[in-house]
């Protein structure tokens, strides 16, 4: 995720990070990156907070309840890299997000 972070703000994107620690969120944003704590607001509170006129390119490596608050939040003619879905890797079928 870091990497995609340093990749994008080279390409000159706003970027927005999440993590789940004030440590990490701190580490984020001490270098150049606007992020929040998904452990202490909802990832769609986050991105609303922080997009509220939406995304136009996301990347995840995640899954879950984070690629699909992003696809909430992509505009029309939005892209969406997906590199995984770890919060998904150990959860049965049957309880898996429909994303």
């Amino acid at each position: 995720g870091l990497i995609a972070c340093h990749s994008f703000k080279h390409l000159g994107c706003r970027v927005i990070g999440s993590a789940g620690s004030k440590e990490k969120v701190e580490m984020l944003k001490s270098q150049g990156f606007e992020a929040f704590n998904y452990k202490e607001e909802p990832v769609i509170e986050g991105l609303k907070r922080l997009c509220p006129d939406g995304i136009n390119v996301c990347f995840d490596n995640v899954g879950g309840e984070t690629l699909e608050a992003m696809l909430d939040m992509l505009n029309d003619g939005g892209v969406v890299a997906v590199c995984g879905a770890i919060s998904e890797y150990d959860t049965r079928p049957a309880e898996r997000r429909g994303v």
